[in-house]
């Protein structure tokens, strides 16, 4: 118990040296503030890196009983020494936080309350299904257990005999698992727990963060608190599925893009590497996972050719291209080499392809399907965003929220396109996994909304003039928004 413990504990400081080589940094401190986002950040980039590396292993040394340690130790190594190199030559004194006003007193009270009652609401969830939902166990924690139990026969997970559990799917999840349960040398259920609670409890921080550093600590917190006041967002952070690491990647993606929008432009290339390499991590997540990215790519790309060049310099396209490349070659290589066909690809004909998608009722039993979970989802969060956006106005001068809602409206018709071609009954495909599709898009939802909505902060808060005058006195904008 205590080697799994301590290989989580190794996977987030990998995770955290990562984002502190890359981020821009000024007299030892993240350049906007805040260690909420650079610990965020790090619970993703290492339990990401350490599913690398615990493959790395699988595949070449599995022979050699230390031949993990070895890897995980050589990067940690590698990452401190240039940590090391970068903190003793950062100069100039550390940034000054602002002065808090009382309303952000209160509503950092209001958020750490928020976040005491839905961590004791995670923690009753996991107790009570410690097995985690039926995904958890029939196909992540299946797929764990295959490369922790295989040995040399670790690559037996991915049999077609195995293909009711979707042994196509992208292995991070489960060589994460794997890996600390190998530390461990014990199969316990509280890995796939903790794992679950880290990415939750992330990707709140990582809303906190985006929003805060780009319209206010006040409206970071309300961001925080709409996604903890979501009970189907903290009930299926315990469920163990690959749900809240893939919408954490999806948040990520976003909010560093619009980091890199609102960035000077010598540091941009930073923040792009790093939104590359979430969005390689989230196709390295779940299928779904790559529809993002190429989603990602189209609207940036078309961002790029908006400004017509005048933003964007060849170091921009090299940061996405080096975030990409390591994701990318890891997943190719998985789905040429291991991946059976995916189901829903893999069963398509001419004939079946062309009768659905001309065929009206599966349209609008569709958009039927859509528009309920719209209403529902959250009991009703959803719609409470929209009414938030329509009273609050819209904030026009900051750049990325448009790029982000085209974002998410792309991903839903992408989804949309999945449901119209599958060869599974419909209704059962629909009634299964609705939910939880909208559950990967949501954080992104309320990032962009608000990032798009007017500050909420009352006189004697700080204003939107005031948040902008500051981030732009620290990350100059050289060129009107696209």
């Amino acid at each position: 118990m205590i080697g799994s413990l301590l290989a989580l504990l190794l996977a987030l400081v990998n995770g955290w040296l990562v984002t502190y080589l890359v981020l821009p940094f000024e007299g030892g401190h993240s350049r906007g503030g805040a260690r909420t986002g650079t610990i965020s950040l790090a619970v993703g980039f290492g339990l990401a890196q350490s599913s690398l590396t615990y493959l790395l292993w699988l595949a070449v040394l599995q022979p050699w009983r230390h031949g993990l340690l070895l890897v995980d130790g050589t990067c940690f190594l590698l990452l401190g020494m240039l940590a090391w190199r970068k903190r003793s030559s950062a100069g100039g004194p550390p940034m000054q936080p602002h002065p808090r006003s009382l309303w952000e007193r209160l509503s950092e009270i209001l958020f750490a309350g928020a976040v005491f009652v839905s961590m004791l609401g995670f923690g009753v969830n996991a107790i009570h299904n410690p097995h985690g939902g039926w995904d958890a166990w029939a196909i992540w924690n299946l797929r764990a257990r295959f490369l922790f139990r295989g040995e040399a026969h670790w690559t037996d997970a991915f049999s077609e005999t195995l293909a009711w559990s979707h042994p196509d799917y992208p292995l991070l999840l489960p060589a994460a698992i794997a890996r600390a349960w190998h530390y461990g040398a014990l199969e316990t259920q509280l890995v796939p727990a903790l794992i679950g609670f880290m990415f939750t409890f992330a990707t709140v921080g990582l809303m906190v963060w985006g929003v805060g550093r780009l319209r206010g600590r006040s409206q970071g917190l309300l961001a925080g608190l709409v996604l903890l006041g979501t009970p189907f967002f903290v009930q299926h952070g315990a469920s163990q599925y690959a749900e809240p690491p893939l919408a954490f990647y999806f948040l990520a993606t976003l909010v560093l893009l619009t980091s890199a929008n609102a960035a000077a432009p010598s540091e941009r290339y930073r923040w792009l590497f790093l939104a590359a390499l979430a969005a390689g991590f989230g196709a390295w997540t779940k299928n779904e996972g790559g529809l993002f990215l190429l989603v990602m790519l189209l609207v940036q790309g078309a961002c790029w050719v908006r400004a017509k060049g005048r933003r964007w310099s060849r170091y921009d396209l090299a940061g996405m291209g080096a975030g990409l490349a390591g994701p990318a070659l890891l997943l190719l290589a998985f789905k040429k080499t291991l991946a059976p066909a995916n189901d829903v690809i893999g069963a398509q004909t001419a004939g079946t392809l062309a009768s659905h998608l001309l065929d009206p009722a599966r349209h609008a039993q569709i958009a039927a399907a859509f528009w309920e979970q719209f209403n529902r989802f959250g009991h009703g969060m959803a719609v409470g965003l929209v009414v938030f956006m329509l009273l609050a106005g819209r904030e026009r001068s900051l750049r990325g929220v448009r790029p982000t809602w085209a974002v998410v409206g792309l991903m839903l018709a992408g989804y949309y396109g999945v449901y119209l071609i599958t060869p599974w009954n419909l209704g059962w495909h629909l009634a299964t996994s609705l939910d939880r599709l909208f559950l990967q898009l949501w954080p992104c939802a309320v990032f962009a909304a608000m990032l798009g909505a007017r500050g909420i902060a009352p006189a004697g808060g700080e204003s939107d003039a005031a948040v902008r005058s500051r981030l732009e006195g620290l990350e100059p904008v050289q060129t009107k928004a696209t």
